[in-house]
């Protein structure tokens, strides 16, 4: 997971690796995203998500289904921490 200031220095990051910018979170929709994605990780009847669930979680914390089919390595990579500055 990496951390930046601000939209534009992920924008910058990606533009210098050439890799393709995803959907950025805020810390407080990350924080959402890993209540959701890892909170019953630990119980017995833990499955994992379906492609549905997962979906589900994603949209909770406002993420685009376009953002999805980009892929979710990308999402989870980027968080703007400019409200902590």
């Amino acid at each position: 997971m990496l951390f930046f200031r601000s939209e534009e220095d992920v924008r910058q990051w990606c533009a210098a690796r050439n890799v393709a910018m995803g959907e950025t979170l805020s810390l407080e929709q990350l924080w959402t995203l890993s209540q959701a994605w890892y909170g019953n990780r630990l119980a017995r009847e833990f499955h994992g998500q379906s492609r549905e669930e997962a979906e589900g979680i994603f949209r909770e914390v406002g993420v685009e289904r376009g953002a999805l089919r980009e892929g979710i390595t990308i999402i989870l990579a980027v968080a703007v921490i400019s409200e902590l500055i």
